[in-house]
Parts: C-alpha cells; sequence; structure tokens
C-alpha cells in the first residue's frame, strides 16, 4: 500500500496530500480508507504542499509601499449638495426638492 500511495504522490508532482491521495486511489479501483492514507504517509514521511496563505494577492504591495501613497484626491468634489444615497441634487431648480 506505501507503494501505490508513493507512486500516486509522485504521479501528481508531490503536490497531493492525503485527501487527493485518497480520492485518486478510490478513482484507481483500491479501496483504503482515508485515516489509513493519512498514517501511511505519515510515516513515509510524504505530505502534499500547504494551502496558500489567506489575503494575500499576487499584485499585493509590502508595507513599506502603502505608507507612501497619498490617499487625498486632487480635486475638490464636483458633487456640492448630495442626498443621502450619494447621488448629485440640481440645487434650486424647481420638482427636485431642493
Amino acid at each position: 500500500m506505501e507503494t501505490q500511495i508513493s507512486r500516486v504522490h509522485t504521479e501528481n508532482f508531490s503536490v497531493y496530500g492525503v485527501r487527493n491521495v485518497w480520492r485518486q486511489l478510490h478513482r484507481e479501483g483500491i479501496p483504503v480508507a482515508r485515516c489509513t492514507v493519512a498514517r501511511l504517509m505519515q510515516l513515509t514521511g510524504i505530505s502534499g504542499l500547504p494551502q496558500a496563505l489567506p489575503g494575500r494577492t499576487a499584485g499585493s504591495r509590502s508595507p513599506a509601499a502603502h505608507g507612501t501613497r497619498s490617499l487625498r484626491t486632487r480635486t475638490a468634489s464636483r458633487c456640492t449638495t448630495c442626498d443621502g444615497r450619494g447621488l448629485a441634487q440640481d440645487v434650486g431648480l424647481p420638482g427636485t426638492g431642493a
């Protein structure tokens, strides 16, 4: 069984963890319990790649880069009077409620 687990793991670029190895073995018609796969993988020192860290993207900036950005707008707001929904109101025109 250890040879089958090792074979499935290496055929899949050594990235499969317990769950994926177990599923692949079942697809190939080899009935085995998932806990058995976990135990044998641990005994032989085989492990899958860890999941990516949450909240990080490929384009995220370093914390130092965040401190150099200016968050202020360069021009004044063009909407001088807004209602509660953020929609501009025409001030002084009849029928607009202003």
